[in-house]
């Protein structure tokens, strides 16, 4: 404003020619010594934040990790920080004879305090009886110390700032505004064990070197190392000038040993779970290095529970001759485990053409059609839920034999309420008729009797081959033309919705409702050749059997009625408003649809395979990462599984090989969990 008022007396006082060359030089010159003033100001504060710094690594018992030199100083990596100390060169030249240094210096109580030195005389900040900490007590966190703040006021002099706002530097030092040198005089690192950093002040802090290692290998994936219940995995240290190591300490129930001779920690994991072991953990070590330090090192760790609720399985039939069933597994990081069943059980599989599965509690039950055929263990597989060691195994279980034949029957699938096996089965290997009954897994024993309403001509009348649920109390099956909601304690239906076309299979949803896929109405018996009807549909259900919406296909997207083929593989999301199924009548598949049930759209061919055969099994998505998994069928002697992003599945992210025949399903443990049976 005062130029401005200056300019314009110059305009009206007259015509003569004014220079004002000189004015304009003396306001750039004022705009220069302002800009250098300020970086000067920054400058000192910056080194007064990395004084700070390193005045703290020291005390609280940090190390210097790396030293880089930059084009303006150094910058230095510590142990107790994850972001580098930068120390500045300064340049050429000082600030002026007056211009203040800010350092700290070690007192006789072995604490740094702040230090000022002006004209060449030091003094303590703010006075020597006030002295500032530069850290709190013993560097301790959460007690802080003071960092001064150097500024400068509006009539141009220094003013230093000890957390209660700017006052002036004693004596009144004027700030020349040119950029000075820095705090620091020179950084010596000629030493193998430290680092010595002189201050323009006198003050030496010397900050010890980290040269010894002591550090686990880090796996190549960032995964943590695993082990299976009673069994151990070997992990590889890595040691440099370290003295002396051992052991500190493993997870909960597990035991340890270090080798330093091979530099490496065996772990024993627990036999078996119990309440008091750790499914997860860390093992950690503690080492002595040569220029005194201690070091501790630590891993994450894991035991294999098939109980974890981010676990995923994958039951394979195998076939009828050659292979029998086996469990492919991924855990809660995605790590692939085959075989895990033959893996907990010396070898043995646990039946011919393996269908289902369930998790009860400390149960996991599987189920074979053929149980002992081709050495087997099995039709009903009773194993620990955690290990999968077998517990108890069952054969030879009669399911309305038909007169005259020698066919026990072929249990399909299943669902657990307490000691209580709801299987559905079909009574010989053609399929003539299915039902539902009881098994207790407490007894062995297998009720003679069908679940009233469940059995009858297959594929018509009775039992759908099809997963089934338990939800808020109830098992909820599929029949031919039907779903029933069974009360677990009495076997009686309490509530059953009836439809014209044939039900080809029963999902929950994250809304907590049945979706249930149906195929066009159709009349005759449903064999092979017999015509797909038009009229395919999905159709909502709550609890109460109550049909909460009706979705019907498009025009061309057919339901096959054939007995060989008497549901479609589907599956819904725990948390997304998506069902995942087959919406062809071709018996090798090669895609999948996706439909939205809250808007009531559907994307056909969402995912398409390549290179394989056909969609086998049930398809699952993943309870937390909503990944697709899919399982493939490659002429039924070998399986994979495609792993796909919904957002962007036209590549799967990942495919699985396994020389082991036609996955049978997807499954979670989540979907056994009381989370999603109560929701």
């Amino acid at each position: 404003m005062i130029l401005t008022a200056i300019a314009l007396g110059m305009a009206f006082g007259g015509c003569s020619k004014y220079d004002d060359s000189a004015l304009w030089k003396s306001v750039n010159d004022l705009d220069e010594r302002l800009t250098a003033l300020e970086k000067s100001v920054a400058q000192m504060n910056g080194d007064i934040r990395a004084i700070d710094a390193l005045v703290a690594t020291l005390e609280k018992g940090g190390m210097i990790t790396d030293v880089k030199q930059t084009d303006e100083g150094y910058e230095i990596t510590v142990s107790n920080s994850d972001t580098p100390i930068v120390v500045r060169n300064g340049e050429n030249g000082a600030p002026g004879a007056d211009a203040p240094v800010i350092g700290v210096r070690k007192d006789t109580d072995g604490r740094y305090y702040w230090t000022m030195t002006v004209n060449g005389t030091e003094s303590w900040l703010p006075d020597e009886e006030h002295k500032l900490p530069v850290t709190g007590a013993d560097g301790a966190a959460g007690a802080p110390g003071t960092t001064p703040v150097m500024g400068v006021d509006t009539e141009g002099y220094w003013t230093v700032d000890y957390g209660d706002g700017p006052r002036r530097i004693p004596g009144d030092i004027k700030a020349t505004g040119t950029a000075g040198d820095s705090f620091f005089a020179d950084l010596d690192e000629s030493d193998e064990h430290y680092v010595v950093l002189r201050l323009k002040s006198g003050e030496q802090l010397v900050l010890p070197r980290n040269n010894a290692t002591l550090a686990f290998v880090a796996t190549p994936d960032g995964i943590p190392p695993h082990a299976y219940y009673g069994g151990s995995v070997t992990l590889p240290v890595t040691l440099r000038n370290i003295e002396f190591a051992e052991l500190l300490s493993v997870p909960a129930g597990w035991s340890g040993s270090f080798d330093p001779q091979n530099a490496s920690v065996t772990l024993q994991a627990p036999a078996e779970w119990s309440a008091d072991t750790a499914t997860e953990g860390k093992v950690s070590l503690i080492g002595l290095a040569a220029n005194g330090q201690t070091l501790i090192a630590y891993q994450p760790v894991y035991v294999v529970d098939f109980t974890h609720p981010e676990g995923t399985f994958v039951v394979t039939e195998g076939n009828m001759g050659s292979q029998n069933g086996t469990v492919f597994y991924f855990d809660q990081y995605m790590q692939a485990h085959p075989s895990v069943y033959e893996k907990a059980n010396e070898g043995r599989t646990p039946g011919n053409v393996l269908q289902d599965m369930w998790l009860a509690g400390d149960r996991a039950v599987f189920l074979c059609q053929n149980g002992k055929g081709n050495g087997g263990d099995g039709q009903v597989v009773v194993c620990n839920a955690h290990t999968l060691k077998l517990e108890k195994a069952y054969d030879d279980l009669v399911f309305n034999r038909p007169e005259g034949s020698n066919n026990v029957g072929c249990p399909q699938h299943l669902a657990v309420v307490g000691d209580k096996a709801f299987i559905q089965y079909v009574d010989i290997a053609l399929e003539t008729n299915a039902g539902i009954r009881v098994f207790d897994l407490a007894t062995g024993t297998l009720s003679s009797e069908d679940i009233e309403g469940s059995y009858g001509a297959f594929a018509s009348e009775g039992a759908l081959k099809g997963r089934m649920w338990v939800s808020r109390g109830m098992v909820v099956a599929g029949l031919a033309k039907a779903v029933l909601f069974i009360d677990p304690a009495t076997g009686n239906i309490l509530h059953r919705t009836d439809f014209g076309g044939q039900v080809k299979g029963i999902v929950k949803g994250a809304d907590g409702n049945f979706h249930v896929a149906v195929s066009g109405d159709f009349e005759g018996a449903p064999s092979y050749g017999a015509p797909t009807p038009d009229g395919s549909r999905i159709v909502g259900l709550d609890h109460e059997g109550n049909i909460l919406y009706t979705y019907d296909l498009p025009d061309g997207v057919r339901f096959p009625i054939a007995t060989w083929q008497p549901s479609v593989s589907m599956c819904a999301s725990f948390t997304q408003p998506y069902l995942y199924l087959v919406t062809g009548e071709e018996f090798s598949a090669t895609s999948a649809s996706r439909f939205n049930y809250e808007t009531r759209t559907l994307t056909q061919e969402f995912v398409t395979l390549s290179g394989y055969n056909s969609i086998a099994g049930y398809m699952g998505v993943h309870p937390t990462s909503e990944r697709l998994l899919v399982g493939q069928s490659v002429a039924y002697s070998s399986s994979s599984i495609g792993i796909f992003d919904p957002d962007a599945p036209a590549e799967p992210l990942a495919v699985f090989d396994y020389d082991e025949a036609t996955p049978a399903g997807v499954d979670f443990a989540y979907r056994f969990s009381e989370t999603f049976i109560a929701k």
